[in-house]
């Protein structure tokens, strides 16, 4: 689902809730000079191209490359020099490139980069909860714990909006006691509340999620390299057993570091599980990427 916020981005915060990239020869004092600046420019060809761009006759053909060139080998005469403009056949390629020459300096940035303000926040919720308990962090910060699989807890966060800052939901989770079939999980929902427009999900727990079976230094925080994780698995809906519904929205998943085994014998009464999903808010401040949106 995809709606607009940018009304109320003009004026923060905004209530959500979150449910878990060889130069020219020398100078010439006239024309003609410049004219053979432009013959070694040719000869010189992609690898010095900035000599064809010394303007002459035969600059012109050297344009195409030696554009660049009117930066290196470009300043040739006086009265010829790389601008061309009193060569014959060079004027064209010798028009000012070490001047005009376009830089690349990547794409635009969207025109809402300068309008949200950098350090704007959210307001935000969370709905999250695990088989046995859980405790949850955002942005670093630990912001709750629940050890009530059969109801899932809200709590109260701050999120960046501004499309540069990264936002990251970790959540560690622990089963504390085994038995047949589906005995841990953790499960969560971001919904943001829209004015007219009711709840709409942003953020579910599902395999976008990364997951580590092991403890990392740092793995709460923002800046936290999680390339290496697996991604999380999917080990059961939301409204299957033994759970039942807990959420508001029917697409999240029961994440976890792998599948459960069926056996009591083949799982480990004591186990960890270490989740994070980090996302951006996009320019319209409506949705979320996996990417920032501004540079």
């Amino acid at each position: 689902m995809h709606f607009s916020l940018r009304p109320l981005l003009c004026s923060f915060p905004l209530a959500l809730a979150l449910a878990v990239a060889c130069g020219g020869d020398s100078e010439s004092s006239s024309g003609g000079g410049g004219g053979s600046g432009g013959a070694t420019g040719g000869s010189g060809g992609a690898a010095t191209g900035g000599s064809g761009g010394s303007g002459g006759a035969t600059g012109g053909s050297g344009g195409a490359t030696g554009g660049s060139g009117g930066a290196t080998g470009g300043s040739a005469g006086a009265s010829g020099g790389s601008a061309g403009a009193d060569a014959s056949t060079g004027g064209a390629a010798g028009t000012d490139a070490g001047t005009d020459a376009p830089v690349d300096v990547g794409p635009d940035a969207d025109p809402a980069c300068a309008t949200i303000p950098q350090t704007a926040t959210v307001k935000a919720h969370l709905k999250i909860t695990a088989d046995n308990e859980c405790e949850v962090f955002v942005n670093g910060t630990s912001v709750g714990t629940t050890n009530n699989w059969a109801s899932a807890v809200t709590i109260d966060v701050s999120l960046n909006v501004h499309p540069s800052k990264k936002n990251v939901i970790a959540v560690k989770g622990t089963n504390t006691s085994s038995q047949a079939g589906n005995d841990r999980g953790i499960i969560g929902e971001l919904t943001i509340d829209v004015a007219d427009a009711g709840t709409a999900a942003l953020v579910l727990t599902n395999a976008s999620w990364k997951a580590s079976k092991t403890l990392v230094a740092g793995w709460t925080d923002v800046t936290f390299d999680d390339s290496t994780w697996m991604a999380a698995t999917e080990i059961a809906n939301h409204g299957d057993g033994p759970w039942g519904n807990i959420l508001t929205t029917t697409g999240a998943k029961w994440i976890w570091t792998g599948l459960i085994p069926a056996a009591v014998s083949d799982k480990p009464n004591l186990e960890d599980a270490y989740v994070r999903r980090a996302f951006y808010f996009d320019v319209s401040g409506a949705g979320i990427s996996s990417q920032p949106g501004c540079p």
